[in-house]
Formats: C-alpha cells, structure tokens, sequence
C-alpha cells in the first residue's frame, strides 16, 4: 500500500486537511477498510516525523488518532464507509497552524 499516499492530493478548507478516496480518480478502484488504518497512518507519520500520536479512538466505521504536531493538537479521522481521511483541528492553536500543517503535509514547508 506505499503507493497511496504518493497519489493523493491533500485538500486545505478552513479547520481540515482532507482527501476523499473516492473522489480522487487515480485511487479507484482502490478501497481500504478499518485494518488497513494502522498501515495508512503508519505511512503518514514516517514520512512526516514531526507527527506523533497521542491516543486512538476507535468507532463502529472510524478510527480516529489524536495527533500532534509541534504545539497544536489534531484528530487524524479515517471513515471506512465514506473512504474519507481528514486532519480536524482541535484547539485555537491548532487551527491556527493548519495552514503550516497543511504545507508540511504537502511537501512545501
């Protein structure tokens, strides 16, 4: 699954860094389900180093992963049903860095 992640484009929007999978044309008919998250955020966090992991939460459809990154505080969502990824900020410092966040993401910190 290394492939996945240098085809994605990920997708800035007031408080959320996004993808949806099943809107980006280069992935179908690509799918992943609820155990394929751990690979999924294993490869976000080793090409991102400054990302860490705080805790997990896991749902019926969605694993959530509280994130850190430098000072400001983030959920990493992923929902099976919907085969949507997103960073949702979780504090006024964290929005505040989700423009950074989003360029770090994107290689163009």
């Amino acid at each position: 699954m290394s492939w996945f992640f240098n085809k994605i484009k990920w997708q800035q929007q007031n408080d959320v860094i996004s993808i949806d999978t099943e809107k980006v044309e280069s992935l179908s008919p690509f799918t992943w389900e609820q155990e394929d998250i751990p690979e999924i955020f294993s490869e976000i966090s080793s090409g991102n180093e400054q990302l860490t992991l705080k805790s997990t939460h896991v749902g019926a459809d969605r694993v959530s992963y509280e994130v850190c990154w430098f000072d400001s505080v983030y959920w990493l969502h992923f929902e099976c049903y919907s085969q949507s990824i997103w960073f949702e900020a979780l504090d006024s410092t964290a929005m505040k860095n989700i423009n950074p966040l989003y360029d770090y993401l994107t290689g163009n910190a």
